[in-house]
């Protein structure tokens, strides 16, 4: 007994083909697509790009902030592009999903520099909580000599480098310090003075 394949028949087996062969070849990321955001959540703006691609979308917790963008008849690529460049991310595609992520760690101001005026007001505050708290602002590791008396420190500085703030809050505190460089980090010693 011959079997004869309908004209619908082998319709539905090469539409079904296509489809594979579409599946198998990841989503069309030349295909042209308009877009408009005008304050969107970052994960709201990917959402809808991965409904436009088909993708499931992966974003990187550590991305916030909004998406203002309009763009029309553009390709996918270049509309993930230009939203990654807005919000300083990247994409990939991997299997069936978007991945967003960041495309550097979050930025840190730089440390503070010896020569940098500080406004300084305490009154009988600990010497050491001083001295601590200076090393945050010099983004250096604070070392204190167990040695070192705590003292209750009054003290009013205005617009005053960070170098001269140390001097007198040592020279109040009856204390020595250094600012070094040790293995990569800074390093910021305090010992009794001499």
């Amino acid at each position: 007994m011959k079997r004869h394949l309908t004209i619908s028949a082998i319709a539905a087996l090469l539409s079904f083909a296509a489809a594979v062969l579409a599946w198998g070849a990841g989503p069309d990321l030349d295909k042209r697509v308009s877009l408009s955001l005008e304050k969107a959540g970052v994960a709201e703006a990917f959402r809808a790009l991965g409904q436009m691609s088909g993708l499931n979308v992966l974003v990187d917790p550590k991305l916030s902030g909004t998406v203002t963008i309009r763009l029309e008849n553009v390709r996918l690529r270049t509309t993930l592009d230009a939203v990654c460049d807005s919000i300083g991310c990247r994409w990939e595609v991997s299997g069936d999903h978007l991945r967003i992520q960041p495309t550097a760690p979050p930025k840190t101001p730089p440390p503070a520099a010896l020569d940098q005026p500080i406004d300084l007001k305490v009154t009988k505050a600990d010497l050491r909580e001083i001295l601590n708290t200076a090393g945050e602002i010099l983004s250096a590791q604070v070392v204190i000599d167990p040695a070192l008396t705590t003292t209750a420190i009054t003290l009013e500085l205005n617009n005053t480098p960070v170098r001269k703030a140390l001097d007198e809050v040592c020279r109040i505190g009856n204390c020595a310090w250094s600012l070094n460089d040790e293995d990569g980090k800074k390093v910021l010693r305090f010992s009794p003075r001499k």
